[in-house]
């Protein structure tokens, strides 16, 4: 667990979280970036063709063909507190769900970016961006002056919860 990740103006082409699923790959998550941090900034970064897997991936979860921001704690689900994504391209990005980016938090800004081109396999699954939005912990959202263009596979955009049904 990181406390505090920054990056700034990187590329991210053709990368891939799992080359080839196998009986034993159950998750790939993040094919360019996975972060787990405290409080994450991804600010003017393009990512362009990166996958959660290439080959034999229909009974893998792949989330985040571009990036994945999951929680700083697993075991009681406790989410990274601050993500700010701003200024990023996401372009021809693929995997199972949430393609080009997942979030996993509950405080979060996603601003001025583009997501275009991005196809998500599966039923009712997100090309463009993946919120999970957990109802037990406070949750403040910005999503602002973004362009979402040629997504394919869902809504363009998806927000979810992982409440336990009670």
């Amino acid at each position: 667990l990181s406390q505090h990740i920054v990056l700034i103006d990187n590329e991210f082409v053709n990368n891939t979280a799992v080359l080839q699923a196998t009986e034993s790959t159950h998750l790939a998550a993040g094919g360019a970036v996975r972060a787990t941090a405290l409080d994450f900034r991804l600010l003017n970064n393009h990512f362009v063709n990166n996958a959660t897997c290439r080959l034999d991936c229909n009974q893998m979860v792949g989330n985040g063909g571009a990036l994945a921001v999951i929680p700083a704690v697993a075991a009681d689900d406790t989410t990274s507190l601050d993500t700010l994504v701003d200024a990023n391209i996401f372009v021809g990005n693929h995997g199972n769900s949430g393609t080009a980016a997942i979030l996993l938090t509950n405080l979060f800004t996603v601003t001025n970016n583009v997501f275009a081109n991005n196809l998500a396999h599966g039923d009712q699954e997100s090309p463009a961006l993946d919120i999970s939005l957990d109802d037990a912990e406070p949750a403040e959202a910005l999503i602002a002056n973004n362009t979402l263009y040629n997504n394919a596979g869902g809504p363009a955009v998806r927000f979810w919860g992982w409440a336990d049904e009670q």
